[in-house]
C-alpha cells in the first residue's frame, strides 16, 4: 500500500462552450481513498449548464480473446461520478473511499447528479463534460483528483 497522496489532473483547465471527453488516464495503482475537484469559473449563454462526469473504463472481451487472458477490446465507459450541475461559478468535491461492492447498470453520462458509486478505486479513468443551454460558455474548467492512502 502507498503512504503519499499524489494529485493528478484529469481535466486541465480550459474554456468549456460544448460537450468534451477527456482523455484516457491510467491512475496508480495501491491507493484506497481519492477526493476529486470540479472547478469552474463564470457562465455566460442563455440558461447555461454544465454536467461533469468522471468515468471508469473497462476493456470489452473480443472473440479472439481467451480465458485468462487480458481482454482485448475497446473501452467500455461507465459513469463512477456524476457532480450535481452546475449553473455558474462553483467548485464542487467528491470524496470516495474503497467501499462496498455494488452491482449497476452501466451510464454513460446517464448518472444521476450528485451520485457516487461504490466500490474500489478505479484505475482507468477519463472526464465527460456535457454542456446544456444556447451558447453556454464555462470559464476555468477543471477536474484534479488527490489519491490517498
Amino acid at each position: 500500500m502507498r503512504t503519499d497522496p499524489i494529485g493528478i489532473v484529469l481535466f486541465a483547465t480550459a474554456t468549456v462552450n460544448g460537450d468534451i471527453t477527456g482523455p484516457e488516464l491510467v491512475l496508480p495503482a495501491g491507493y484506497s481513498r481519492m477526493i476529486i475537484k470540479l472547478q469552474n469559473g463564470a457562465a455566460t449563454g442563455t440558461t447555461p449548464t454544465l454536467n461533469c462526469y468522471v468515468q471508469e473504463g473497462v476493456r470489452d472481451v473480443v472473440a479472439a480473446d481467451i480465458v485468462g487472458s487480458r481482454p482485448t477490446g475497446s473501452v467500455v465507459w461507465n459513469d463512477y461520478v456524476a457532480f450535481t450541475q452546475t449553473t455558474t461559478t462553483a467548485t464542487r468535491y467528491a470524496r470516495i473511499k474503497e467501499g462496498s461492492s455494488v452491482e449497476a447498470v452501466a451510464a454513460d453520462a446517464a448518472l444521476a447528479a450528485g451520485t457516487i458509486r461504490n466500490g474500489p478505486i478505479p484505475q482507468r479513468v477519463r472526464v465527460k463534460i456535457d454542456v446544456g443551454g444556447t451558447n453556454p460558455s464555462f470559464a476555468t474548467v477543471s477536474v484534479i483528483a488527490e489519491l490517498m492512502p
